[in-house]
């Protein structure tokens, strides 16, 4: 691949103009032009890869997410490139983020952190999750989203990330909040604000479960040898450098 400072205009025009059909969710046609065709799907990747800055470390999954996709869309665009799952944006998030932020379909959440659980512990430049975005109502990750201000959390959305981490749930983002924090301060349904509380509970107790690091175990024979300043003392102290499991031994 060439650098991006050479790739024809005419192709990244054509790039801007799959991202238009993405936005106007003709999904339809998306899978005619980007996916029917496996080698175009990995033109298109590559250069947005490559691209980065221009497109704002944006991916293809990272588009569609943004857009209510069909979760037959992003399932074949996972088999053919997993690696976009958990690719990040200049904002550091991953395509689990979008969904999760832009309300998404349930079955699009779970799919995606299915396809790698360790998104959904993954923070972004303001330490949130994609669990803290599902929480809030007031999220809005585009300026022009069409939906997600005033969102209600939706309690399938939130158990298909805890299903694949319970761990999200006790992460805090930069203004030292939880998800369950974000969902009462949404005024969420008692039911989903539960279910994050016992994710919380099961991950606090499987803390204090977890056995504590043992230090190591000397061995039997092991022998500690000190080496006095006064070479006449050398095997006096040798003697009484011995481990104590050997003077049990002998005892």
């Amino acid at each position: 691949m060439t650098s991006s400072t050479t790739i024809d205009e005419s192709l990244l025009k054509k790039i801007a103009m799959l991202l238009g059909v993405i936005g106007s969710k003709r999904w339809a046609v998306f899978q005619q032009i980007a996916l029917s065709n496996q080698q175009i799907f990995h033109l298109v990747s590559d250069i947005l890869i490559q691209c980065k800055d221009q497109f704002n470390g944006m991916t293809l999954l990272h588009a569609c997410c943004r857009h209510q996709p069909p979760v037959e869309i992003i399932a074949q665009m996972i088999r053919l490139r997993p690696e976009l799952v958990s690719a990040q944006d200049c904002l550091g998030r991953t395509p689990l983020h979008i969904a999760a932020g832009c309300g998404a379909h349930p079955y699009v959440i779970k799919t995606l952190a299915h396809a790698d659980p360790s998104t959904c512990t993954v923070q972004d430049e303001d330490m949130r999750t994609p669990l803290h975005l599902a929480c809030d109502r007031h999220c809005n990750l585009f300026e022009d989203c069409e939906d997600s201000n005033g969102r209600e959390p939706c309690y399938d959305a939130v158990r298909a990330l805890l299903s694949e981490s319970l761990d999200a749930a006790v992460l805090e983002d930069e203004d030292e909040m939880n998800p369950v924090e974000y969902a009462i301060m949404s005024d969420a349904d008692l039911k989903l604000v539960r279910l994050l509380q016992k994710a919380t509970q099961k991950v606090a107790s499987a803390k204090k479960t977890s056995p504590s690091p043992q230090p190591p175990v000397a061995k039997e024979d092991e022998k500690t040898v000190s080496m006095p300043s006064n070479p006449s003392k050398r095997r006096c102290g040798v003697m009484m450098h011995r481990r104590v499991s050997l003077c049990d031994s002998i005892m």
